[in-house]
């Protein structure tokens, strides 16, 4: 009898020392799959929200301040000028970040703008920042160029730091191409002078 009562304390305490061992060990796990899974589906759904692209400024200002619980949002611009940043690879980056914006195209009447300007008018910060979208300036601030395309990216103050990394992005891009275009020129280049050169020794011989 006391043989197999000592038999019971030492499966007994066998089981408790693997029950405490093993069970934390499995739920800590068992919570950090949890986690991951969560983690997963969540980044997902975040990378699948796309920004949307306002045809209307009212709209857009009013849904922005839906979306901050009633209250006036911060709205920031920035010039996308005509041949230095394309607008429309723009807007797809910043709808890919989630980032709602509204693009302030050229208007109508831009012709009497340039010349409420050339005439030294006082212009406010909004009109300034359509010719910037549109000319280019010499030295004296003069204009030289007027531009087709381009115009002021509107997006609310919170987002300012993803519309940067918005245009980063388009920068970058730009530029891996005009590198691939400089790399093909040269290679082009080296082929064609082997060419030259093979033919000039050709002759030779």
């Amino acid at each position: 009898m006391a043989n197999e009562e000592q038999l019971v304390k030492n499966v007994s305490s066998q089981f408790c020392r693997i029950f405490f061992d093993f069970v934390p060990n499995f739920l800590y796990e068992l919570a950090k799959g949890i986690d991951y899974v969560s983690n997963s589906v969540q980044n997902r759904k975040l990378t699948s929200i796309k920004g949307e692209v306002f045809k209307n400024e009212k709209n857009f200002i009013l849904d922005s301040k839906m979306k901050n619980n009633g209250r006036t949002s911060e709205i920031k611009s920035t010039v996308v000028r005509s041949g230095r940043k394309d607008l429309k690879e723009v807007i797809k980056a910043c709808k890919n970040r989630g980032i709602d914006i509204y693009v302030r195209e050229k208007p109508k009447n831009f012709e009497k703008l340039v010349e409420r300007y050339e005439a030294n008018d006082n212009l406010s910060i909004r009109e300034k920042e359509m010719l910037d979208a549109f000319c280019d300036y010499d030295k004296e601030g003069n204009i030289i160029n007027v531009h087709g395309d381009g115009g002021v990216l509107m997006f609310k103050g919170e987002d300012i730091q993803q519309v940067e990394e918005a245009i980063k992005d388009v920068d970058q891009k730009s530029l891996n191409i005009q590198r691939r275009k400089q790399k093909a020129k040269t290679q082009y280049r080296n082929v064609k002078n082997k060419i030259k050169n093979s033919r000039g020794l050709d002759k030779e011989r």
